[in-house]
């Protein structure tokens, strides 16, 4: 059993104190007081130039342009070409892009073709794959622009 005083110190006051009015502040608002650095007129630089910049309404955030807008965009689509031959990708990519540009035009795609690590020279699908979005399938194709980190294409398509 806690002893009585224990006790009394983990229980909860009944009333709790009040909060800070405007007449128990009144005491700071004497003219005796020194006036402050804001009130004397001895502010800095920087808080002058913050008081400023907080008159002017806020300007709206950089809008993405360019590639940088492409990347960011969700992909209503992917080709995974992992696996297939040249001889194999070509058509592929050739239908994907024109299925594309028919049922979801002005959208981005996305075409994945791998680093090229597992060929035996250099990588072949990642360089068909730029060469058709520059030829072949142009186009079909508004702009394009690398994957992050390689392996792939993002695709906005006409």
């Amino acid at each position: 059993m806690p002893s009585p005083v224990l006790r009394r110190t983990l229980t909860r006051p009944t009333k709790w104190p009040s909060p800070r009015t405007a007449s128990s502040l009144a005491a700071f608002d004497r003219p005796s007081c020194p006036p402050t650095s804001i009130e004397s007129g001895q502010i800095s630089k920087r808080r002058k130039r913050l008081l400023k910049e907080a008159d002017k309404p806020p300007s709206p955030p950089p809008s993405l342009t360019g590639i940088a807008q492409l990347l960011s965009e969700m992909q209503v689509a992917t080709l995974d070409l992992h696996g297939y031959t040249a001889d194999q990708a070509r058509p592929r990519l050739r239908d994907f892009l024109t299925t594309h540009s028919r049922i979801s035009s002005e959208s981005v795609v996305h075409i994945i073709t791998g680093k090229g690590t597992g060929s035996a020279g250099d990588a072949v699908l990642l360089e068909l794959v730029r060469e058709m979005l520059d030829d072949e399938a142009a186009h079909h194709v508004d702009e394009y622009a690398g994957m992050l980190g390689g392996g792939g294409w993002v695709v906005r398509v006409k």
